[in-house]
Order: structure tokens, then C-alpha cells, then sequence
């Protein structure tokens, strides 16, 4: 006596597998990573080297944020212009 049905074993198969190929497809390429890794890094050092006081919206990882979307835009616009 099985405890689940064979179709509900085979719909949790699919189910996985399909999963497993949205993650992938969605995956950042290894171009997007090199970016995403220079700009975090860039970013930190500028927020580190500013005198930032602890409100909420003006905080550390507010700025961070704000850095961060602002250099991979131009690190984006920068390739296309290369390319």
C-alpha cells in the first residue's frame, strides 16, 4: 500500500523539473555576474567613504540601492555603446 498515488508522484516530477528550468532560464549570464560583482564593489567603497546618518530612507542600504541601479545602468549603456 503506497502512501501517495502514482500521479501525484509524476505531477511532483513535473512539477520539479519544471521549476528547475525556470531557475535556470532565469539565471544571470556570466557577463551580468562580472558586472553586478564590479558594481557592488564600487558602491561599497563609495558608501563606506560617506557619512551617512541611520534614518530609513537615507540609511546605508538605501544608498547602496541607489548606487548599485545607477552603475549597472551606465555599466549596461557603456557595453552597448562598445558593441
Amino acid at each position: 500500500m503506497s502512501i501517495f498515488k502514482r500521479e501525484e508522484i509524476l505531477g511532483l516530477i513535473i512539477g520539479l523539473f519544471t521549476i528547475m528550468l525556470l531557475v535556470w532560464v532565469t539565471l544571470p549570464s556570466a557577463h551580468d555576474r562580472v558586472i553586478s560583482k564590479k558594481c557592488f564593489q564600487t558602491c561599497k567603497q563609495i558608501i563606506e567613504q560617506m557619512d551617512i546618518d541611520s534614518a530609513i530612507f537615507s540609511g546605508p542600504l538605501y544608498e547602496m540601492s541607489e548606487c548599485y541601479e545607477e552603475c549597472v545602468e551606465e555599466t549596461r549603456e557603456e557595453n552597448e555603446n562598445i558593441d
